[in-house]
């Protein structure tokens, strides 16, 4: 049979389930599960998604995310790709490291947001030792939330559901950790009521898509339809570079301006790396996926070129912060 088609809503929020085959364990080391958060974080960075909730089991992935206009199957396959190459080269071994594609259920309601984080949150509890102290579980996000660990990769935005229970942050994380805690044995209901069937999740489609009040408390849609000629305007006009010269490949300075353009195009225009090299002629989708990944360390890393983002979008009114950490 085909595969459904996968539904997105443009202000959904989505529980995020990722699988590695039977006969392997996705995650074998804590080094693993670190160099995934890593990438994560990477492409939360690129595409400009929220994640609220997270746990790395051995076997499989949960993920809390908003994409925030991003197309979240662009951003997910990225990801999957990046943490399979890293999987096969450290084993090495060949083939599928994921089971099939993620899977996604999106919120029905605003309230069923936390149900999805309390799921996420207590996955550990079949582990022995942790039925009654998941906080504990170093690769979950509920210590983040709490206050127990910290996050060191920088990935969570916890304000989105605290701020669901109490304007003062100390006493919010204490209801959290009692909402949680008290949901430790509703799994069957949360499969109940989350994991919907398809027929269900087509009206969902229909109503989130044209009903933006159902659950936008506290979330800020982020403008993703910046056109790449408004793209390449910017950096022709302030950076005197045209067509001609953005095309040159050993040219350090102008590598570094194109690498910023392809990440821009990713982040704020939603182009895959097919729409991408139908603009800047002669390149790969390997040599664009590498492009992208420059321009997200030297933004990273360089004060200069996270100025030119600022400076971007200043002059395309985008209200977003764009600093990278």
């Amino acid at each position: 049979m085909p595969r459904a088609p996968r539904v997105k809503v443009d202000n959904g929020i989505y529980h995020v389930i990722m699988r590695g085959p039977k006969e392997i364990n996705l995650f074998r080391t804590k080094n693993d599960k670190d160099r995934f958060l890593a990438i994560l974080k990477k492409y939360k960075n690129i595409f400009l998604f929220d994640v609220f909730a997270y746990c790395l089991m051995n076997t499989h992935v949960h993920l809390l995310i908003d994409p925030k206009n991003a197309d979240i199957s662009m951003f997910m396959k990225s990801i999957n790709q990046s943490y399979a190459q890293y999987y096969n080269r450290i084993y090495d071994r060949c083939g599928h490291v994921f089971i099939d594609r993620f899977k996604s259920f999106v919120a029905l309601k605003e309230e069923q947001i936390a149900s999805m984080s309390a799921y996420i949150h207590n996955n550990p509890k079949d582990i022995r030792g942790y039925n009654k102290s998941v906080e504990n579980y170093d690769y979950s996000s509920f210590g983040i939330y709490i206050g127990k660990t910290k996050d060191r990769h920088k990935i969570i935005n916890c304000r989105f559901l605290l701020n669901y229970y109490c304007k003062d942050p100390l006493k919010a994380a204490q209801q959290y950790y009692s909402y949680v805690k008290n949901r430790c044995t509703d799994r069957d209901q949360y499969i109940q009521d989350i994991l919907v069937n398809f027929s269900d999740t087509l009206n969902l489609k229909y109503n989130l898509s044209n009903d933006t009040s159902c659950y936008l408390s506290g979330i800020k849609p982020l403008v993703k339809d910046i056109t790449p000629e408004e793209v390449l305007n910017f950096f022709f006009k302030e950076f005197s570079l045209n067509n001609s010269l953005l095309n040159i490949k050993y040219n350090r300075k102008i590598s570094n301006y194109r690498s910023i353009i392809v990440l821009v195009m990713r982040s704020f225009c939603n182009y895959t790396f097919q729409q991408i090299s139908n603009i800047i002629n002669n390149f790969t989708h390997s040599s664009l996926s590498r492009l992208c990944t420059k321009g997200y360390f030297l933004i990273s890393n360089d004060k200069y070129y996270n100025d030119i983002i600022d400076a971007f979008l200043e002059e395309h009114s985008v209200n977003y912060n764009y600093k990278y950490s």
